[in-house]
């Protein structure tokens, strides 16, 4: 859970069965604490998944029928984005930049907010609600620790999620990590606590239930967190699942058109953009 930078394939996405069936158990990880950026990789074959010629980006769904239509209902429609960091992260990450970038070539810079998060969950938590206040009813765009947070808020709000490799239950896996911590982009050292654990815990919340609300990006590469974590306790919501990628979500600036319209913008405010350039 901790930093991100990213990339994406901008392609139709098909919904799929689950295919956590047919996964072995997760490995025991620890997860790193520090996420250097990453360059663009070539995507990886996972032999867990269906092979896709294209782009080898998979999706699943326990509810195939709500496709598409999943982007168009449930949830607000209000055009507004708040994007929530990850752990030790900032808003000067890639993938914060990139979606400012296309924010303000859409004239929306006041419909966006990236805030810089306290390391603290519960002051981090008051300022996305004080965002949330601001904005009325936000798409959620939680990357890592962000989309646990994101989950929470979507939960308590009734908002529509766009999770981005998300964490599952953080709090279970930062006990060997207490202790001096420092912020990637800004250098700030700080403690991490048996307390910041204790307000992660508090934050979890049952698996949600509403594809329509919640779309859920993972990469099976990702070397901080497995995935398959994400894929079963989101099971229930509209799962993206592509091979390879990484941590930092590979090919990110290029799904910003689907992130968009999960925003509730129309797609052509921003078809005669270049995304390739952000």
């Amino acid at each position: 859970m901790c930093c991100e930078e990213a990339s994406y394939k901008n392609a139709d996405l098909d919904f799929l069965p689950p295919a956590s069936s047919q996964h072995k158990a997760a490995p025991t990880r620890k997860a790193p604490l520090e996420c250097p950026e990453v360059p663009e990789e070539s995507v990886a074959k996972s032999p867990s998944l269906r092979q896709n010629p294209a782009n080898a980006l998979h999706c699943a769904s326990l509810r195939p029928q709500q496709g598409r239509e999943a982007a168009d209902s449930g949830g607000s429609m209000s055009g507004s984005i708040l994007y929530i960091h990850g752990f030790n992260s900032s808003p000067l990450s890639k993938k914060a930049r990139q979606l400012e970038a296309v924010m303000q070539q859409l004239g929306l810079s006041d419909q966006l907010r990236v805030p810089a998060l306290h390391h603290h969950p519960r002051q981090a938590i008051a300022q996305l609600q004080g965002a949330i206040a601001e904005l009325g009813a936000p798409l959620l765009v939680g990357s890592s620790l962000g989309g646990y947070y994101a989950t929470y808020l979507a939960e308590r709000h009734g908002l529509k999620a766009l999770l981005i490799n998300p964490a599952v239950a953080p709090h279970r896996l930062f006990d060997g990590y207490l202790g001096t911590q420092r912020n990637l982009y800004t250098d700030e050292a700080w403690e991490l606590t048996h307390d910041h654990v204790q307000a992660l815990a508090e934050l979890e919340v049952p698996a949600p239930e509403d594809a329509n609300r919640y779309q859920v990006w993972l990469q099976t590469a990702d070397e901080t967190l497995d995935y398959r974590h994400a894929e079963r306790y989101y099971r229930a919501c509209a799962l993206r699942i592509q091979a390879g990628g990484d941590h930092s979500f590979q090919g990110f600036v290029e799904r910003l058109p689907a992130l968009l319209a999960f925003a509730g913008i129309a797609p052509g405010a921003y078809a005669a953009l270049d995304f390739s350039v952000l």
